[in-house]
């Protein structure tokens, strides 16, 4: 490939990650948490075999892009089914496993780019991918539904239902499914209705916080207007106010992760390294970052619930800011290649910390 056929197979993945990203929200619905990461593993066998066999570029870009679709619906989906599945108290730190997954899969695909990016090797490297998913069709069926999507499901078919009608149902097996994937995730019985229960009045609470927002809209509920248990709409989601902020935290964290600039710096830190290394240097060396990458990542997932998720954004975003400011600076005034490779390192550490998997 030449460089612009190489920045084309690179950016199908992307564009298959969006596709996939504003689709996986409502599949998730539709077929349920585990249900959608279950029928993902097609599109990841689908596009390893593609990468694996395909003999021009436009079927390498199309398997780069069928990976790209079940890379988007997974890193909508899978983050959903964790926090609905997490214990309250350690829901950060099982949520940043999202991230962890994807820097561990970073570090593997780099290792195995030492060894296997040859011409003889290349086609068994991609088809790797379809290991991940095969493994993941055996195991998935063992795992359980969210228990919050069988409440959910419960409640759009009746919308009317109060929360002490709902703790009747709870009381005369109505959530059976609920609780029994509750019982499985935490090994008590007890505990798993005393959760569910919880969760009810979480989702009371979120109803009367939508219904208060939406009469001043629309007025007195039941004039017209929507009710909480009714899907809420685009528009409503923007010009709710009780609705508005949490979006807008959302959506700038997701954005402040993506314009960070960290998908040129994993994506081309080979390139970059080449520079002022001899190749199987800057690919050794791009090895070195995943890793810092991954042990970041971890270290995150074991502090996260002491330090608090704003400290680590807070330290994650000034230290990736100095350290790239560095990575320039070197580059201009041709500092000595280790300044960019320290450089590179510190800021994918930043990364890992704190803006790579807190908005997830």
């Amino acid at each position: 490939m030449n460089d612009w056929e190489w920045g084309v197979f690179v950016s199908t993945f992307l564009l298959g990650g969006i596709l996939g990203a504003l689709t996986g929200g409502h599949l998730a619905t539709l077929f349920g948490r585990r249900n959608l990461l279950l029928y993902n593993n097609i599109t990841f066998m689908i596009g390893g075999l593609l990468l694996a066999l395909g003999q021009n570029s436009a079927a390498l870009c199309l398997g780069r892009f069928a990976v790209g679709i079940g890379s988007g619906v997974g890193t909508v989906t899978l983050p959903l089914y964790i926090a609905e599945i997490s214990p309250v108290s350690i829901r950060g730190a099982l949520g940043s496993v999202n991230q962890l997954t994807i820097v561990t899969g970073v570090f593997a695909a780099g290792a195995a780019g030492v060894y296997m990016s040859t011409p003889n090797l290349w086609r068994r490297m991609f088809a790797i991918t379809m290991v991940p998913a095969i493994l993941q069709a055996l195991l998935l069926p063992f795992c359980v539904e969210s228990p919050r999507l069988v409440h959910i499901a419960l409640i759009r078919q009746s919308p009317q239902l109060k929360l002490d009608i709902c703790r009747w149902l709870l009381g005369q097996g109505f959530h059976e499914e609920a609780k029994s994937a509750l019982s499985k995730l935490r090994g008590d019985e007890a505990g798993a209705g005393e959760e569910l229960t919880s969760l009810l009045e979480t989702e009371a609470e979120e109803d009367r916080a939508v219904n208060n927002a939406r009469q001043t809209t629309y007025g007195a509920i039941g004039d017209g207007g929507p009710t909480a248990a009714e899907r809420i709409t685009t528009g409503e989601l923007f010009s709710t106010r009780t609705l508005l902020r949490p979006l807008l935290a959302a959506f700038g964290l997701q954005v402040a992760q993506q314009f960070s600039g960290i998908n040129a710096a994993i994506y081309y830190s080979t390139d970059i390294l080449k520079t002022a290394y001899d190749s199987k240097t800057a690919i050794q060396l791009t090895l070195l970052i995943s890793a810092i990458n991954l042990l970041s990542t971890i270290g995150s997932s074991l502090i996260i619930e002491k330090v608090g998720r704003r400290t680590l954004l807070l330290t994650s975003e000034i230290g990736m800011a100095l350290a790239a400011s560095t990575v320039v600076v070197a580059m201009r005034i041709n500092l000595e290649p280790q300044w960019i490779v320290a450089s590179l390192m510190a800021y994918v550490a930043a990364f890992g910390i704190g803006l790579g998997g807190i908005p997830w």
